[in-house]
């Protein structure tokens, strides 16, 4: 493109967020931590994950056989405070509609997350530093440059124009912030 794209330098990543944070120093000596060991952490994980209920997974906890396991938790609060203190991404947020003319039994909430937030998470996130494109081009397939090849979305028409629209130096970051196994053709 005739007016690229513009970087500024690194900001923080997640993980300079994660090792700056309060709890630094614990895991510099116990690298799960809050939890004691790796098989702890994928047992808690597991709980996390599971779709059981919060009585359920009290349950499983008084059992006897998991009673002899050396967990820091013994109770679904008690894991539910440990994992709050772990890093989290964007926080969901939820308002409830009210429609006039269409009345519901329970009310209707839209949950959501700061699209921002978003966007800023993922822009942190070390493992997609080499999968963001920040660049509109054209790719042809032949020299003489006849046939337009559309392979992503920054080959693509849309992109160009945006990339023209906006001024020089600016930044053009398509984001894909909610999908379904998309497929981009």
């Amino acid at each position: 493109h005739p007016r690229p794209s513009k970087t500024f330098g690194k900001g923080q990543t997640f993980l300079d967020t994660f090792r700056a944070d309060k709890f630094s120093s614990e895991r510099d000596r116990l690298p799960y931590y809050p939890f004691q060991s790796q098989a702890e952490w994928e047992f808690a994980a597991f709980l996390e994950r599971c779709n059981l209920s919060n009585a359920e997974v009290d349950e499983l906890l008084s059992l006897d056989m998991i009673k002899q396991l050396p967990l820091s938790f013994r109770s679904f609060r008690e894991l539910r405070e440990q994992v709050e203190i772990l890093p989290a991404g964007p926080q969901w947020h939820f308002y409830t509609l009210s429609v006039d003319s269409f009345p519901t039994k329970k009310p209707i909430r839209l949950f959501y997350r700061d699209t921002l937030e978003c966007v800023e998470f993922l822009f942190g996130n070390p493992l997609f530093h080499d999968h963001m494109d920040f660049d509109a081009r054209r790719v042809f397939t032949v020299a003489e440059r006849a046939i337009c090849q559309y392979s992503e979305w920054m080959t693509g028409d849309a992109a160009w124009a945006q990339q023209n629209a906006i001024p020089a130096g600016a930044t053009l970051a398509g984001v894909i912030l909610s999908s379904d196994k998309t497929t981009l053709t």
